[in-house]
């Protein structure tokens, strides 16, 4: 029982979810996109300073099909 502008909002999530998951090397880039960003803040945090040997999580594409499944499926039985 949801609305469109909620399966469209499901159905975004899990592209975003299935592109992060999908393609190589944009969830390390994003990273170093968010720490450079915040170098240059007068307020550091200490996640900030974490070594960066985190691999890219596959299981985001897995979960954002399943995003857009169930939206789907909360929308038809409507």
């Amino acid at each position: 029982m949801i609305g469109p502008d909620q399966l469209v909002n499901g159905i975004a999530m899990g592209c975003i979810l299935i592109v992060l998951g999908l393609v190589p090397g944009l969830y390390q880039a994003l990273e170093d996109g968010l720490v450079r960003c915040a170098s240059v803040l007068p307020i550091r945090s200490s996640f900030l300073a974490r070594s960066r040997t985190f691999q890219q999580p596959r299981w985001f594409a897995a979960v954002g099909v399943i995003l857009m499944l169930l939206t789907m499926l909360a929308y038809v039985t409507k």
